[in-house]
């Protein structure tokens, strides 16, 4: 899965700076992951969302949270 979230993310030039999901976190049998990235342009970020959200693969609402160095 992560791979695919990577993917995606590539294709709209998002990188990723760290992931983190913590092994004992299961809510609702699904584990939350936190993926903090560099900075990029809203536009890119929300169409990468929008794309990950669409996917097979998650089963809950993404969320983001812009963070201003």
């Amino acid at each position: 899965v992560f791979g695919k979230i990577a993917l995606i993310l590539g294709n709209y030039g998002v990188s990723m700076d760290s992931v983190h999901q913590k092994s004992e976190a299961l809510i609702n049998g699904v584990k939350p992951v936190v993926i903090q990235t560099h900075e990029v342009s809203v536009k890119a970020m929300k169409q990468a969302v929008a794309e990950i959200q669409a996917s097979e693969y998650v089963h809950e609402q993404v969320v983001l949270y812009p963070i201003k160095a």
